[in-house]
Parts: structure tokens; C-alpha cells; sequence
């Protein structure tokens, strides 16, 4: 090594040939210039299918495994004004760690840009145990292997912790990393653990709060996977390799010697029944969630998410004594999650606050049981927005999101209840700009003048958005609180409308439609998702199931759509039809309703009750008014008893204790179907001719189970009609026995009589429909072509 530990920066690609000869394969190297620093891993296998290079964070550079395996050298432009370069081995063996890591410098700098350039600590976990005293800069452990950092009881204090290096811990630190820790712990510090599988952790202490709090710190490389979230004592968790958690690079160290283990198991002190807190910043990949399994009821609550899509955190609370999260890390894709736990009834007033340094959407969920659907999952995330139903302020004192960073429109509808209108005027968002304060009732009086378009508040660039329930024992009540931000398409032109009394006079609609009601209803159009106008698009990341896809040609006789659901939107195709004018109109629905008439050429739709998206999400909204909130029965006839042809594309995520069951009144056949999104037999078809009524039922129980179903009749004794079926799905005639047509994932008739078409792929504009429900609404659309 040069005198003084110096060398120039030209000797920077000759001089990591040298380390790597003398350390051998398994290193890693951490660079560091003012502001700055990288560190690599190597090892002879590649175990994380990822194709990404080295991991750039605010500053810094950092190498792993991958980056040397198969190249004789590497460059790098980091240390232009200078930098340190540090390095720790993958090796078992014993030394002597209490004093803080070495490094090269390479270059003199002139000026030091990093405040912490020349302070910061950087330690190895191997043994690692720092002496009580105070922490006046960032403590940056590095290591080859992954491993277990604890911070010993003691004195007062505030803790703010990154898996990431010093250069990038500030708050406000351009790479705005995921924080795996945000505590401030005040008088009653218990010390924490965290399990730290990637190769950085940096943790800074608020001296200026606290300027006499001493911190004592240890670490080894026993690294497990149970783990102990007491109340005051807050954990971190992730999947291997993650680094940061940030949209701007979303990347993952690679290592064979990352705990490839599947599962973390969190207890409660003596298995005790408390609150646990998931903080989750997630980029899942290929459908492959993170799952959260309530040990106390069994449920296994998946979580995707994406960065692309700000769909990436996500809050959540599961009252149980032990909870098991797993992720298969070989799928791709990462997730890091800080895990706290609370008495029952008793949420201290400090603790991690989740939403202070992401920028990206969460999503509030408390995951109790609700009396009418007890359903896992509560907010309802899409592409640029997120959908708030009773369940999530139910009990709840308060709810937060991000969805407005970049701005946002804040829509509301309620039922019109008396005692539900008191309810719904206790609960309120706060403008953090302008500090004022709108109620969900007040929002959901909003219109625009003389129109009756949805009027809204606009919020403009909010890191965090709040909302507060006042109400006596944190009541809720049927509501839909829909907040779009300001990255959606469509945000300035998309018209909004709620269904009760809807009256739409006819008009060319060039941008989407939503419809937006406290309860149920049903609608007419050409390519519809239940979805709002910020996820209508036919390549959106949402990937919602489509509800409607369909070419009626010049000879529109408009439909009726039975939603069940808060949400619809649909889409009418300007492009071709340029002169095309809509109408619109809506109505509340009842049970009654549910009877429907089938005509040729007028299909419908048919789902469960809170059916959203129809993604693997598996997102349901919930609401004590809903029609059939446990389950119900439609009723489809054919006029005047005349014998047509009934045809079912169905997609469900169902088990065999909740069925999808089609019942023909003539023949009294009936076959019952189950499947699931995962292993791909969700979708079926079917078709029946019959000249008698129809029934199609479904129980939902206490299950979060969903299936959504497009219906449409041919009449064959006329020239066969052109209508939509799912994309090149087989056949399944009604009398294939019911484990023959549950195994197949996707059918379609082939019959040579039927003239069907399937419209895919169309360049169309789409009028959306997005009808937030409690309750539910009758929806006509009647579409008028001209010329």
C-alpha cells in the first residue's frame, strides 16, 4: 500500500486488480468520496437471478459478487474528487473488531463536500461491539455476510436507520431510500434488533434532541429468522440483498452468501395477542408476493406492489400473537419491512410513523374483522390511485397516504342516511399546505355548478395526506373516498359522476367517464374495467380484468351494467367512430334488480359483491351496503320464454367451499366452479341453451373470495350475432362434469354456428365509469351513433 494509505485516483483500476489477488474472491469493496463511498461483494456463485450492475446510491458506488465474476477489471469515475475505498472479506474467522474498519484513500480532497465524510464510523458485524458512548455521526456496519445489529437498552433517543451507506442517510437524501427505522423512542429506549440480510445498515442517533444519550451497539453474523418485535423494541426485516428500496434504483445485491431462507417467524412476548405493524416498501416481480400468515386465523395475506407504479408501500395491522412473512426470493423482485407490535387498545403515541420518507403510495390497511365481509385487505390500490372504504376507518383514529406527492384530486360519496351523513361529517382530511379542513360528507355535496358532475378537492404536492376519524368509538360508515394523483391520464379531462340521478344528454365522450356512488349500479359501453380513469388504459400495470371489450358496429342498442362494486369505467372508441355521442344515466339498485332480461346484442356483467379489479392483487372493496354482502343470487331470463344460447366468461379467485354455481331452471342442471389466479384456473366458459331462466349464485361467507362474469345471449335462429369472449379460451359445453371444467383455466366456444368476434388490441378512448359503492347502483348508458 502507497505511503499514508494514499493513491492516485489513476491508480484506481490497477489498484482493485491488486486487492482482488491479494483478498481473493470473496470481498467486498466500499468506495468513498466526499460525499460518498461503494463497496463491493464477490463469491464464486451466482444465486439472485438478476441482471442488474452495480448498485449506484446517492454518492457511492457498490460492487458485489456478480460485478467480478468473468471480468479482469473494473473502472469507475467515483473517486474524481477523491474517495475512500473499503472492503470486507466473506470469512468465518475471528479478529479483533471493536476498532472501526480501514480503507484507501485515493486522492487528497481539496474541499469536503460530505459532512460525514471524515466522521462517520464503519464497522464489520463480526463481533462487532461498540463501547457505550455518544454517536455524533452515522455508524455504517458493512459486511459480506448477512447479520444481526443490536442496539443495547439504555438513555433517551431517536433512531433513523437506512440499508444504505452515510453518503445516503440524510432525510432528505436524493436516493430517498426505504427508512428501516424512524423511532422516537423517548424516555423508555428498550434497545431494538434488526436482521440485516444485504450488505449495509447506517443508523444515526439525534444528538441534538438527545444530547447526552449514549449508544451501545453490537452485532455478529448469527443471523436468523425468528424474530421478536416487543412493544419499544421495533425490528426490520427484508428479502435478500436489499439495498435502499427506492424507485430511482430499484436494485438488489447479489451474493451467494445472502440467507436464501424463505420465511421470518415474529412472536409476541409468551405468545401474547398483540398489534403488529408491517411497514412494507415492495417491488415485486412475475406475480410473486410477499405473504404475511396470520398465525391466529390462518389467513395468508399476499402484497404486491411496484415502483414503476408508486404501488410500492403499503401499511398494514393484524391483531394476532405470531405472523410468518415469506417471499420467493428467487423470482426476483424485494421487499424491506420494519415490524412493530403494541398492547391491544393501546397504541403508544411514539412509534415508527411508516410514511415520512417514501414517496410513494400507501396504502392504510387494518386487517380485523368486519361483520359483514371479513376481508384481508383493506385500501384499494390501482395505477394512480387508491380507493378508502368503511372498513379502513373503522376503528381507526387515523389513515395516511402519499398518493398526493405529486398532487391529487380527493373524491367522496356517501349513502344519504342521516345518522350515516353525521358519521361521514366527522371524518375529515387535512389540507398540509393550507392546514383546512374538508369532511367526507362536504366533499361528497361537492359539484361542479350547474352541472352534475363530481366536483372534488384538489390537493396541490402533499408529501403525506391525512385523514382523522372524530367519531365517538372511531365509527365508520358506508362511504367511498377516492384519491387520484396527479400522475394519472386522463386527470384534467375524465368526467366523474355519481349514479343517483345521473342524466348524461348525449355527447361525444372523447376521455373517460367515472362513476363514483355509495351504492350499487349498472352501465352501457364498449371497453370496461372495474377500475377509475387512471387504470382505464389496455396496457395499464394494473392488469384489471377487462369487464367489457366489444365492437357493436353502427347499431348500438346500448346495455345495462348490475355493479356491485364501487367502480367502473368505460371506454368508448372515438377513434372509429368519431361521431358516436353517449347518454348516461343511473339510478340506486335493490335486490329486484338483480333480475335481468337477456337481449341479444346487450351483454352484462355480473360479479361479487365488492368485486375491484379482478387482478392478483386480489383487492375486494367492503361496505355494509352492499347488496348480498354474504353472498347472492342473479336471475337471468330470455324474453317472452324463447330459446337462446347464454354464454359465461367468468374469472374468479375462489376455493371449493365458496363456488361460482350456474343453475338452468329448465333442465335443472347445475355445475358449480372454483378456481384461483395463482395457479392459473381462474378463468372458464361456458354455454347453455335453454329457453328458461338462469341462475347465477354465489356465497361469500366470511371469505375475501371474488369472481366477476360477462354475460351475453345468441339468439341462433337469426343471423348470429358478433360479441366479445375472453381471449382464445377452449370450450366448455354444460354437460362436462364439474372437476372437468374447474381444472381448465380459460375456454371459449368454438361452436361453428356462432359468429363471435373477439375485439382485442382496438385503439380505443374510453369513457370510465368508476362508481365507489356501498350500496348499489343501476347504471344505463345508451350510446347514439351519427353518421
Amino acid at each position: 500500500m502507497p505511503e499514508n494509505g494514499l493513491l492516485n485516483p489513476a491508480m484506481v483500476v490497477s489498484h482493485i486488480d491488486d486487492l482482488s489477488t491479494q483478498l481473493g474472491s470473496n470481498l467486498v469493496v466500499f468506495f468513498c468520496i466526499q460525499m460518498s463511498y461503494a463497496m463491493f461483494f464477490l463469491s464464486l456463485f451466482l444465486i439472485l437471478p438478476s441482471t442488474d450492475a452495480f448498485i449506484r446510491l446517492h454518492k457511492s458506488v457498490l460492487y458485489d459478487e456478480v460485478d467480478f465474476k468473468g471480468v479482469n477489471q473494473i473502472s469507475t469515475d467515483m473517486c474524481t474528487a477523491g474517495c475512500k475505498v473499503v472492503a470486507d472479506l466473506a470469512r468465518r474467522f475471528v479478529r479483533d473488531t471493536q476498532q472501526e474498519k480501514d480503507y484507501v484513500e485515493i486522492g487528497r480532497p481539496a474541499v469536503n463536500l460530505d459532512p460525514y465524510y471524515r466522521t462517520a464510523e464503519v464497522f464489520e458485524p463480526v463481533n462487532l461491539k461498540r463501547n457505550k458512548g455518544i454517536a455524533s455521526a452515522p455508524i455504517t456496519i458493512l459486511s459480506a455476510y448477512p447479520f444481526t445489529v443490536t442496539v443495547q437498552k439504555g438513555d433517551s433517543n431517536l433512531v433513523f436507520a437506512r440499508t444504505t451507506g452515510y453518503d445516503a442517510i440524510d432525510r432528505n437524501s436524493a436516493d430517498t431510500c426505504f427508512t428501516a427505522m424512524d423511532n422516537d423512542f423517548g424516555g423508555a429506549f428498550d434497545g431494538f434488533s434488526m436482521a440485516i440480510n444485504g450488505p449495509l445498515l447506517t443508523l444515526v442517533f439525534d444528538i441534538d434532541k438527545y444530547p447526552h444519550s449514549a449508544v451501545e451497539l453490537s452485532a455478529s453474523t448469527d443471523f436468523k429468522f425468528e424474530l421478536y418485535p416487543f412493544p419499544q423494541q421495533p425490528t426490520f426485516i427484508s428479502s435478500p440483498g436489499f439495498v435502499c428500496g427506492c424507485g430511482s434504483a430499484p436494485e438488489t445485491y447479489r451474493s451467494s452468501a445472502v440467507s436464501m431462507g424463505n420465511a421470518y417467524t415474529l412472536h409476541t412476548p409468551d405468545d401474547k395477542e398483540m398489534v403488529l405493524n408491517f411497514d412494507m416498501d415492495i417491488d415485486t416481480i412475475g406475480g410473486q408476493p410477499v405473504l404475511i400468515y396470520d398465525h391466529k386465523t390462518t389467513l395468508n395475506h399476499p402484497f404486491s406492489g411496484h415502483f414503476a407504479d408508486m404501488t410500492n408501500a403499503e401499511h398494514v395491522q393484524l391483531q394476532t400473537y405470531r405472523a410468518t412473512v415469506s417471499f420467493d426470493a428467487q423470482a426476483g423482485g424485494s421487499f424491506g419491512m420494519r415490524v412493530w407490535a403494541y398492547d391491544v387498545g393501546i397504541e403508544p403515541a411514539k412509534t415508527t410513523s411508516g410514511f415520512d420518507a417514501t414517496t410513494s403510495v400507501v396504502g392504510y390497511r387494518s386487517l380485523t374483522h368486519f361483520m359483514l365481509l371479513t376481508s384481508s385487505h383493506a385500501s384499494i390500490r390501482l395505477q394512480h390511485s387508491i380507493l378508502y372504504d368503511e372498513v379502513d376507518f373503522k376503528g381507526v383514529d387515523q389513515v395516511t397516504t402519499h398518493m398526493c406527492a405529486a398532487g391529487c384530486k380527493v373524491y367522496a360519496t356517501i349513502t344519504g342516511d342521516e345518522s350515516n351523513m353525521q358519521i361521514a361529517g366527522n371524518i375529515a382530511i387535512v389540507d398540509p399546505s393550507t392546514e383546512e379542513t374538508t369532511s367526507i360528507l362536504d366533499l361528497s355535496l361537492l359539484f361542479l355548478q350547474d352541472s352534475n358532475k363530481k366536483s372534488y378537492l384538489e390537493i396541490e404536492g402533499a408529501q403525506t395526506l391525512t385523514i382523522h376519524n372524530m367519531n365517538d368509538n372511531l365509527e365508520s360508515t358506508p362511504l367511498a373516498l377516492w384519491i387520484v394523483s396527479a400522475y394519472a391520464p386522463y386527470y384534467r379531462t375524465a368526467e366523474v359522476y355519481e349514479p343517483l340521478n345521473l342524466n348524461r344528454t348525449e355527447a361525444i365522450a372523447s376521455a373517460p367517464i367515472t362513476i363514483l356512488s355509495a351504492d350499487p349500479f349498472t352501465g352501457n359501453g364498449v371497453f370496461a374495467k372495474f377500475a377509475g380513469y387512471d387504470a382505464i388504459d389496455r396496457n395499464s400495470q394494473d392488469n384489471c380484468y377487462v369487464a367489457m371489450d366489444k365492437d357493436f358496429g353502427k347499431s348500438f342498442a346500448g346495455l345495462t351494467f348490475m355493479v356491485n362494486s364501487p367502480l367502473l369505467t368505460l371506454s368508448f372508441d372515438t377513434a372509429k367512430y368519431p361521431h358516436s355521442q353517449v347518454a348516461l344515466t343511473g339510478s340506486s339498485a335493490s335486490a329486484s334488480d338483480f333480475e335481468i332480461t337477456m337481449v341479444p346484442e346487450k351483454p352484462t356483467f355480473l360479479s361479487s359483491p365488492g368485486f375491484m379489479c379482478g387482478g392478483a392483487a386480489h383487492q375486494v372493496y367492503r361496505s355494509s351496503a352492499l347488496i348480498g354482502a354474504r353472498g347472492m343470487t342473479y336471475t337471468l331470463l330470455t324474453p317472452n320464454d324463447k330459446e337462446m344460447k347464454f354464454n359465461f366468461a367468468t374469472v374468479m379467485d375462489t376455493d371449493f367451499d365458496h363456488p361460482v354455481t350456474i343453475y338452468d331452471l329448465k333442465t335443472t342442471f347445475y355445475q358449480s366452479f372454483s378456481g384461483n389466479i395463482h395457479d392459473r384456473t381462474s378463468r372458464v366458459n361456458l354455454f347453455l341453451q335453454t329457453d328458461d331462466m338462469v341462475a347465477v349464485s354465489f356465497t361469500l361467507e366470511d371469505s375475501d373470495n371474488f369472481y366477476e362474469m360477462r354475460v351475453w345471449v345468441d339468439d341462433e335462429s337469426e343471423v348470429a350475432t358478433k360479441t366479445t369472449a375472453s381471449p382464445k379460451e377452449a370450450t366448455t359445453s354444460a354437460q362436462e362434469s364439474k372437476a372437468t371444467v374447474a381444472e381448465k383455466e380459460s375456454t371459449t366456444t368454438t361452436n361453428a354456428q356462432d359468429s363471435k368476434t373477439t375485439v382485442s388490441g382496438k385503439d380505443t378512448t374510453t369513457s370510465s365509469t368508476e362508481n365507489p359503492s356501498l350500496s348499489m347502483i343501476l347504471l344505463a348508458i345508451v350510446a347514439v351513433i351519427l353518421g
